[in-house]
């Protein structure tokens, strides 16, 4: 039980500071904050799918914030319509 709690914290923490460095990167480019929310919608939806393991949905190895850029767009183009 511990070991589960720890994982799910370890777990929780890469996703908050992924999303903070998304954050302070879309904001260094200059998107507005409609791009950012609507980026930040298709980040939780990755996460979403990651956390219940959806094997259906293809997941690349590995947690997100380690997938190659080209791996998550396309897992989002893939999967954006049904979140």
């Amino acid at each position: 039980m511990v070991n589960d709690d720890r994982q799910f914290r370890r777990g929780a923490t890469h996703g908050a500071q992924w999303f903070r460095d998304e954050v302070r990167r879309m904001t260094s480019e200059g998107l507005s904050a409609e791009q950012i929310d609507k980026q930040l919608g298709d980040l939780n939806g990755v996460l979403t799918d990651w956390r219940n393991n959806q094997a259906v949905n293809k997941l690349p190895a590995g947690n997100p914030w380690e997938w190659k850029v080209d791996d998550l767009s396309a897992y989002i183009e893939r999967r954006r319509s049904e979140w």
